[in-house]
């Protein structure tokens, strides 16, 4: 019996003096070593320290990478404590950050209760900014949960700017960096544009890399400009396969004028040229609907 109660004894000495031992550190970084090195039934005692000197050193903390790296390191049930402080903190240097990135660090690092006060100030910060491409970078980069804070800046900026633009393809390219929901502002500005200029393009190739560009329903306004210009240089190409390939980049409801003008040149053709004998080699290159046709003309240069 005597045995037991030495073991017994011992163990509760041990514990008093392991209390005790912790009791007399005061240095938050040596109780953080301990807690990390202790069984996980001393843990509490540590706790209980850590406690005790927080609540001492806490309200002479006023740098936020101090604070933060305690928030990272305290146990759970510290977090209050510190979360009190960090709020007193951030209140205190909130208005003197101007600093987009800086801000958006300090909300990664705090407790989500506190997310608000940060992003109070990022709003702040971003009405001060008029730079579209620095609105358009900040979207790119940032988390999806402040993407409705950029958005609403970007469409302010946006609706001053755009009535100043008049170049397509700075309109385009503000159309890609934007949010889906600001491409109605956007086209509505390039269909302004482009029923500026469109009357001015008589160029086959700028007229076909805008259809590519442009939203869909612009695309009406487009085509009727490609049939103007269309109807004015399909007299003057002989070249089967200039005419073939605006056949195939010119939209459906365009086709049967080019085809019509195949027809011409087909029909015209004295002598087989190099590409009538390259499509009489290779059959998929004749359009169905004019086979009857090459049939009749390859006949006729036989004879």
């Amino acid at each position: 019996m005597n045995d037991k109660r030495s073991v017994i004894s011992n163990f509760l000495k041990r514990h008093t003096e392991q209390s005790d031992d912790f009791s007399a550190i005061n240095d938050w970084d040596e109780l953080v070593q301990k807690l990390q090195q202790v069984p996980s039934a001393l843990e509490p005692m540590i706790e209980d320290r850590m406690k005790v000197v927080l609540e001492k050193i806490l309200p002479t903390i006023n740098d936020w990478d101090e604070l933060a790296q305690k928030w990272q390191q305290a146990p759970s049930e510290l977090g209050p404590l510190i979360k009190a402080r960090m709020k007193v903190v951030l209140e205190k240097i909130l208005p003197t950050i101007n600093d987009w990135n800086e801000l958006e660090q300090k909300r990664q690092q705090v407790p989500l209760a506190l997310e608000p006060l940060i992003e109070a100030r990022m709003k702040v910060v971003l009405e001060s900014i008029n730079d579209w491409h620095e609105l358009a970078q900040k979207w790119q980069q940032a988390p999806s949960e402040l993407g409705p804070l950029i958005k609403a800046r970007m469409k302010v900026v946006l609706e001053k700017i755009l009535p100043t633009i008049n170049d397509w393809n700075e309109l385009e390219q503000k159309r890609q960096q934007a949010p889906s929901e600001l491409g109605p502002l956007i086209k509505a500005r390039m269909k302004v544009v482009l029923e500026k200029i469109l009357p001015t393009i008589n160029d086959w190739n700028e007229l076909e890399q805008k259809r590519q560009q442009a939203p869909s329903e612009l695309g009406p306004l487009i085509k009727a400009r490609m049939k103007v210009v269309l109807e004015k240089i399909l007299p003057t190409i002989n070249d089967w396969n200039e005419l073939e390939q605006k056949r195939q980049q010119v939209p459906l409801a365009l086709e049967p004028l080019i085809e019509a003008r195949m027809k011409v040149v087909l029909e015209e053709m004295k002598e087989p040229s190099g590409w009538f004998v390259e499509c009489c080699s290779d059959e998929n290159k004749i359009p169905e609907w004019l086979l009857p046709l090459f049939l009749e003309k390859a006949k006729s240069f036989i004879q």
